[in-house]
């Protein structure tokens, strides 16, 4: 297995499955959070209607007392002391108690002369006959010590609704009592502090009159929002309070609150993949890099190796006197040749260090190119030959000269004639021009040798770097020209540029500003 695959596979098996799992699980999760969520906000809502709920009975139940007190103990005659207590809660339209078990002498004392006592005392009497099952477990509950409050309505009284209690010392017996009050004034007079108190700028409550579909208060005019939650008011049976949130309604926040976890999830997860690629391409690039030093090693070592070996053969052959006169010039010319072969190899060695360094320093003077390209020649010129190379020279006459350094240029020149040598296979031809393009001096180099795959150029200016075809692996080389020669040209501020065809030759072009430079890097 290659290991490129092998680490994807360890980083799939012990990050990326459980990142997936975890995301998965997280997001099937989500539903049952986000419903104890809603339930909890609900809740919340509910402890609210049933705090302004409590606290209507609280008041209630103070009135009952103080009526129940009155009745027990009147500080002045009854019918006043009634009035009074009546008249003293805004909200009262009247008080009644009945004095027998019939509800015949029902008595009603009220401080608004357009409320009618014949009226009233006939409804009255058929809630109280209506209702009497309840009003008999008001008596079951006062023989128990606890003072219970029963709410009526009526469509005969719309707006108005009786509270019933019993009063345990009319005389020494107990009696029904009741008062008699205006649903729209105890919510907006009794019951709204409370509402306001309780909503604190955060909620919106309103009560609503569903039999007539009219909202009688709403703690928030400007709303127009649905509410939330309804629940009945205990004392106004005819009436509900609804209650919402201000900004956003129970359904919206948990679905924000769901698009946000999810969201985050995404975020979480982008983040992770995101980490695992990077781990994941970094350690393919040292291997990567590790796979070409090595490589390179072995490569630097052969093409020491051979050169070695021909030298020494000759020199041997030589020294023992078994070489011909007529084949010492050609011995000598093979170990001159191979010899400048290992001197270009340490010097590329050495060079691609002191680059690794950034201590590779230039000498910039004025340059004549066709001069270097004509030195590049000649000194190629018994391999050019010994190949049957057709060498085709394109110089501009009178080209203008470029800043540049000489040996610098030199050795660029000298690996890219080098190349298209070596990787001339079937076809011997080599290719130099040179020329100007508007403002840059250019020089090109082709041949129609094996060619570099289209994939493989992008990569052909990198260090270690080696085209993976079979034909070119049988053949030396260090996987550092292309890399040296790209670094000089750079530093000249030049560029250089690749036009390969696989199978039939490379060309590469490289362009010099023709400014004169005076500083040295």
């Amino acid at each position: 297995m290659k290991p490129n695959r092998k680490i994807a596979i360890i980083l799939l098996l012990v990050v990326f499955l459980p990142a997936v799992f975890f995301s998965v699980y997280e997001i099937g999760s989500l539903n049952e959070n986000e419903r104890i969520i809603e339930e909890t906000y609900n809740t919340q809502l509910e402890g609210i209607l049933w705090s302004v709920n409590q606290y209507s009975q609280d008041v209630a139940r103070s009135w009952s007392e103080t009526m129940n007190n009155l009745i027990t103990n009147p500080k002045q005659d009854l019918t006043s002391s009634l009035r009074e207590f009546s008249q003293s809660n805004p909200s009262m339209k009247g008080v009644f108690y009945i004095t027998d078990t019939s509800y015949k002498q029902i008595e009603i004392i009220s401080p608004d002369y357009s409320l009618s006592a014949v009226s009233q005392r006939k409804i009255i009497e058929k809630l109280l006959r209506e209702n009497s099952r309840k009003i008999n477990k008001l008596y079951l509950y006062i023989s128990g010590g606890y003072r219970k409050i029963e709410a009526f309505s009526t469509i005969e009284s719309p707006n108005l609704s009786y509270f019933a209690f019993v009063a345990d010392n009319y005389h020494g017996r107990r009696i029904l009592c009741g008062m008699i009050v205006n649903a729209k004034d105890f919510v907006n007079q009794i019951l709204s502090p409370k509402i306001q108190e309780t909503v604190q700028g955060q909620f919106i409550i309103n009560v609503r009159n569903e039999a007539y579909g009219q909202t009688i208060y709403k703690s928030d005019t400007t709303s127009t929002k649905k509410m939330s939650q309804v629940k009945p008011l205990w004392l106004l049976p005819d009436y509900k309070l609804g209650i919402s949130y201000k900004g956003k309604t129970t359904k919206d926040m948990v679905r924000d609150r769901a698009y946000l976890n999810f969201a985050l999830i995404v975020l979480l997860d982008i983040l992770f993949f995101t980490g695992i690629w990077f781990v994941f391409r970094s350690i393919k690039t040292e291997m990567q890099l590790s796979q070409m030093r090595a490589d390179f090693i072995s490569n630097v070592s052969h093409e020491i190796r051979t050169p070695l070996a021909l030298i020494s053969v000759y020199i041997e052959t030589i020294l023992l006197g078994r070489s011909k006169p007529e084949k010492l010039n050609e011995y000598h010319q093979i170990i001159y040749q191979e010899t400048n072969n290992l001197t270009s190899i340490v010097n590329k060695i050495l060079n691609f260090s002191r680059i690794e360094e950034k201590k590779y320093k230039y000498h910039f003077a004025p340059l004549d190119v066709n001069e270097i390209v004509s030195n590049v020649l000649q000194r190629f010129d018994y391999h050019l030959k010994n190949k049957n190379f057709e060498v085709k020279v394109n110089l501009m006459p009178q080209l203008p000269q470029i800043s540049a350094d000489k040996e610098a240029l030199f050795e660029v020149l000298m690996n890219l004639v080098d190349n298209a040598i070596k990787y001339s296979k079937e076809e011997k031809f080599l290719s130099i021009e040179t020329g100007i393009d508007k403002n840059s001096l250019f020089i090109v180099i082709s041949d129609k040798g094996i060619g570099i795959p289209e994939s493989e150029q992008q990569f052909v200016f990198d260090k270690f770097f080696r085209v993976t075809d079979e034909a070119v692996q049988g053949e030396r080389g260090s996987g550092l020209g292309l890399a040296i020669v790209k670094h000089i040209i750079e530093s000249h501020g030049g560029k250089i540029s690749l036009t390969s065809e696989f199978g039939k030759g490379s060309s590469f072009r490289m362009e010099f500003p023709l400014a004169i430079r005076k500083k040295s890097k």
